[in-house]
């Protein structure tokens, strides 16, 4: 189990809150554990925080998203939870507010607690056809716990998803997601062809980002949060 002093320490390494930490601690912890489970092998990993704990984001995140390619959503729901009360194990509590089936798949609202800190962690699955994707199986390095392995959606895949979500809903988390990806030069030259419409968006919306991002980025990030979206802007300058 992780010790207070561990939890201070990666919080001043990482520049962020108490609460990040403690629910990235968690998000390891639950991850390593369902992915020892058979059932898992239907479940791929995806999204903001798979970028943060696979791909090593900076941007911290509060959901765990997965798509679903089973056909019994009611057994992986009973190792979802039952994966949630084995971190009682490492004195970490946990308390369902709420888990249900829903019309594309899963969703789950955990509350976690430890050492006095409260975070709710959302999980969510999106039920899909196969249509011949196949999961990439990759380690999974923390300085939290172990090296373990999870199994993901193909990086394309996702990133596409990531491009969709920053078109259609459009939340600053989507935004600097997209930003990251191209800074790092890993965004899909069919997924940079749709950056002009991505720059219309950015135009026609307007969004607040600096009360969500400041939450989820480290404080060395400061600046570039009250910038944004100009950094992105110049991303989508150079890339397209």
């Amino acid at each position: 189990m992780i010790e207070l002093k561990q939890i201070e320490a990666l919080q001043n390494m990482f520049q962020t809150s108490k609460e990040n930490v403690v629910r990235e601690y968690a998000q390891h912890l639950w991850l390593s554990e369902f992915y020892r489970h058979k059932l898992a092998d239907e479940v791929l990993f995806k999204g903001g925080t798979a970028l943060r704990l696979v791909y090593k984001s900076p941007r911290f995140s509060e959901d765990l998203d997965f798509s679903y390619f089973g056909r019994n959503i009611v057994q992986v729901e009973e190792v979802v939870l039952s994966v949630w009360e084995q971190l009682e194990q490492w004195n970490i509590e946990t308390e369902l507010e709420e888990s249900k089936e829903t019309t594309g798949g899963y969703l789950a609202n955990i509350k976690v607690k430890l050492f006095g800190v409260e975070v709710m962690i959302v999980l969510e699955m999106s039920s899909r056809k196969k249509n011949g994707v196949r999961s990439e199986v990759l380690p999974v390095a923390s300085e939290y716990i172990p090296t373990y392995t999870a199994k993901l959606l193909p990086k394309e895949v996702m990133f596409a998803e990531k491009m969709d979500a920053a078109l259609s809903r459009s939340k600053p988390r989507d935004f600097f997601d997209v930003y990251w990806l191209l800074r790092e030069g890993l965004m899909p030259m069919e997924q940079r062809e749709r950056l002009g419409d991505l720059e219309k968006v950015l135009n026609k919306r307007r969004v607040k980002f600096g009360d969500e991002l400041s939450l989820f980025l480290p404080r060395s990030l400061r600046q570039m949060v009250k910038d944004f979206p100009v950094p992105l802007l110049r991303e989508i300058e150079r890339w397209g």
